[in-house]
């Protein structure tokens, strides 16, 4: 019997198990072979996260970082030739600016970022070299939602089984707002979960149309919408209006666009009453305006080098600064600020590249792309919020956009249309 800081595995709805270990252990060798495959395996166990949650036998992260290098060598040339791509050669800078700082100024904290990034890095590479294809597309997309939908299920169910102030209950409630294990104990990091796992399985029915996907997302996308709401988080909220923002403005019929944003403005208004109120400390406005005061005053102290990466926490009375373009500005100085906004804008002038294209040709692939874009956006605005710099998170929306952008250009090369992005 596994007894931890929160008490008794056998209470919770996840068990650890020999037996799923060791199948686990075992796909990862049989995948070896089967680059496209192990890649859609890594993306979730480090979705999962399984060594925050079980006394495995093994430690996953280290043996995925291992397994994504060893694949990544398997294609060198292509390898090469992607990391002379000048939409990813900002994304490099920045992650050399942050090993040389480190290098030179905060060496105690080396090797933990350089484990920290390179496990991204490395995963974000490999999305882009193994998953570039309709296949690769569909099964990173059934990954992400399977492995979202066990994140948010747990908190969910608790919510409506455990006890309120019971051991449970606080271990997946902040106050009342509801939030997932591990990493993602934080309800806007469970909100911005559910946003993704919503987007991803929307795509995933749009580009395959299928019977039964349109069955799974009229009861997933319920569930997701359901935990944005009662995670309490307003920047999930908004978040999850911005996935339909891009379809929204595709559709052509005036009246069905008019019941949209009605019914939209309805789910709000009709939202708060069954939100949970915020009662934290940072629930205000004015205390994140004062985080992000914080990080700002922290990158003026510290304007060329910042206070070192992952540091800012530390520097701030170990309150996060809540906003990922500030902390790039704080960790890493001005130059590592202008460079993570660079490599995020390189991925979204592709997207948008491909999005104009496929307008003016009336592709049946529009919608998709609009989804993708719905992400971005999402994405995007949710940075400016949450605590996301080079996380698994990060790279997962960054890699998903990219890759479609790639598998549509592709397409529309075979049709012999001509594609500059």
């Amino acid at each position: 019997m596994v007894v931890t800081m929160y008490g008794d595995f056998n209470t919770y709805l996840y068990q650890p198990s020999i037996l799923l270990e060791l199948s686990l252990i075992l796909a990862i060798v049989c995948f070896i072979f089967k680059p496209q495959y192990l890649t859609a395996l890594i993306a979730c166990i480090l979705l999962l996260r399984p060594n925050e949650r079980f006394g495995c036998l093994l430690p996953y992260p280290k043996i995925v970082l291992s397994m994504l290098i060893l694949i990544l060598l398997t294609r060198c040339i292509s390898l090469k030739s992607m990391l002379h791509n000048r939409d990813i050669k900002p994304l490099l800078a920045f992650i050399s600016l942050i090993i040389a700082q480190s290098l030179l100024f905060h060496r105690y904290d080396l090797f933990n970022n350089v484990m920290f990034m390179s496990v991204g890095l490395s995963f974000y590479l490999a999305v882009i070299l193994f998953m570039s294809d309709d296949k690769g597309i569909k099964l990173l997309g059934y990954v992400t939602v399977i492995s979202f939908f066990l994140i948010c299920l747990e908190p969910l169910y608790y919510h409506y089984t455990a006890l309120p102030g019971s051991q449970l209950w606080n271990l997946f409630h902040h106050d009342e707002r509801i939030q997932a294990w591990g990493m993602w104990a934080n309800p806007n990091e469970t909100a911005f979960i559910a946003c993704v796992g919503a987007a991803n399985l929307l795509s995933l029915t749009i580009r395959l149309r299928k019977s039964i996907l349109y069955l799974v997302s009229a009861a997933a996308l319920p569930f997701f919408m359901l935990v944005v709401f009662l995670t309490g988080s307003r920047a999930g909220l908004a978040s999850l209006l911005l996935l339909f923002l891009p379809l929204i403005v595709l559709i052509k019929s005036k009246p069905v666009k008019l019941f949209i944003i009605v019914s939209i403005m309805g789910i709000l208004a009709v939202s708060q009453l069954y939100t949970p109120q915020r009662k934290d400390k940072e629930a205000s406005a004015e205390d994140r305006f004062d985080l992000r005061y914080m990080g700002r005053q922290l990158f003026l102290e510290h304007p060329l080098m910042g206070v070192g990466f992952q540091q800012a926490v530390e520097e701030n009375r170990g309150q996060p600064l809540h906003n990922t373009y500030v902390q790039a500005f704080a960790e890493t100085g001005a130059l590592g600020g202008i460079l993570l906004i660079m490599f995020i804008y390189r991925v979204g002038h592709r997207l948008y590249a491909c999005l104009k294209l496929n307008m003016t040709n009336n592709s049946s692939q529009v919608a998709n792309i609009a989804v993708s874009a719905g992400l971005y956006l999402s994405s995007v605005f949710y940075f400016y919020w949450g605590n996301q710099l080079l996380s698994i998170m990060f790279f997962l929306i960054m890699g998903q956009t990219y890759i479609i952008t790639n598998v549509l250009s592709a397409e529309n090369c075979n049709h012999g249309e001509v594609v500059n992005i």
